[in-house]
């Protein structure tokens, strides 16, 4: 299968394809019987499902449709919007043969045209559900030719190479259909390559419409015509190229999945030291002993914070995690050590408060220690009777 060429210069492999397959029909002055015609259309249907993919045809087929359809000139221009793994080979085929000279019955015209239209409403339907932007933002005007357009100058870059890439892999493909066996590891060839993500999408879209136009068409009640053009397939064949297609498209999700690996994770923007601690509520204030809480951002980038329940009477000490240091969140602390983070009972606070504001860092390490109370873990929650000592 060759992807966005036309098969001008034979390769050897085309050659011996050409042996079994035909060569590409002509209908310029031939006429036909209807039983005639239906053969000589599945024999047409045969030798473009094995020397083409549906993507290939889409431009011809939506220059067709101008012609040949009732189709608006928006209907068309969702169409080629689509996604390309929605055209499948019997469609283009029906198209090319048309253009060829091939006199089509109205059933023909209509099968394409009813496909076209499926396609249409499933690519509205998407852009509908990922473009809300008109029903969120009604005062913003947006451009919908310009955005169209930018969103084809990218679409088109990519799709170029993928079609180029999975020239490589159509060989393969061909080999396994003539020979019986592939040599090309397709996952090893992406990684070398080293494509996006949305590339190795759209190669996968390629080759989904080949692969689901070949098991539908082996369904008891498949499609006449879809039967016929894939004739060619049947038995261990049908098992190999059937195989070819599962593994290619596992290669590619492989891929896929080893790039979002790669992909650094973002950064969580930093939550300023204000903002943390807005909703905290601290008493500002203790009269009894003329003392006066900390700023509450001094909290936020700390090793400890020390504070006092004014109501309990409990003197508490929060040590941060090794390698992190304290943050608030609403009403809370975060990044304590649970083990580390303990409170007392003061007897006498208006002793052991002032000696505590004046202690060095040595000494604070042994202050808890020198409170002869039972110690309580402490759970991280500020409260409106909690004074904020003093931060190391």
């Amino acid at each position: 299968m060759k992807r966005g060429k036309k098969v001008v210069k034979l390769t050897a492999t085309d050659l011996v394809d050409e042996k079994y397959v035909g060569k590409e029909p002509e209908w310029r002055g031939k006429t036909f019987k209807d039983d005639e015609l239906e053969r000589a259309i599945t024999r047409g249907l045969n030798y473009y499902a094995h020397f083409y993919s549906g993507p290939e045809f889409k431009k011809e087929i939506a220059a067709w449709l101008n012609t040949n359809s009732k189709l608006t000139q928006d209907q068309i221009q969702a169409y080629k919007n689509s996604t390309d793994g929605k055209t499948i080979v019997t469609m283009g085929g029906l198209v090319r043969m048309h253009n060829r000279g091939a006199p089509l019955r109205a059933k023909h015209i209509d099968y394409v045209v009813s496909k076209v239209k499926s396609i249409i409403a499933e690519t509205r339907s998407l852009f509908d559900a990922v473009s809300p932007i008109s029903q969120t933002a009604p005062s913003i005007k947006v451009d919908k030719k310009v955005t169209v357009s930018l969103i084809d100058g990218i679409q088109a870059r990519m799709l170029a190479q993928a079609r180029d890439l999975a020239g490589d892999i159509d060989g393969d493909l061909d080999e396994v259909v003539v020979n019986g066996t592939g040599k090309l590891d397709v996952y090893k060839y992406l990684v070398e390559k080293q494509i996006s993500r949305p590339v190795a999408g759209k190669i996968r879209a390629f080759y989904e419409g080949d692969y689901a136009e070949i098991k539908a068409s082996k369904l008891p009640k498949a499609d006449e015509q879809l039967a016929e053009a894939y004739a060619f397939l049947k038995g261990p064949k049908l098992k190999r190229v059937l195989a070819w297609f599962e593994k290619t498209f596992s290669d590619i999700d492989n891929y896929v999945k080893l790039k979002a690996l790669d992909k650094k994770p973002r950064k969580r923007k930093a939550v300023s030291a204000d903002k943390q601690v807005s909703r905290l509520k601290f008493c500002k204030e203790y009269k009894e002993l003329s003392l006066v809480s900390i700023s509450p951002t001094e909290i936020v980038g700390a090793e400890q914070l020390w504070i006092f329940n004014v109501k309990t009477r409990k003197l508490g000490r929060y040590v941060a995690d090794s390698g992190h240091t304290l943050m608030v969140k609403g009403t809370t602390i975060q990044n304590f050590n649970e083990r580390e983070s303990i409170a007392k009972t003061v007897r006498k606070p208006k002793e052991k408060l002032p000696e505590l504001m004046k202690a060095g860092k040595v000494n604070l390490r042994k202050f808890l220690d020198g409170i002869k109370a039972t110690s309580t873990k402490l759970n991280g929650r500020i409260n409106a009777d909690t004074l904020l000592l003093r931060v190391v």
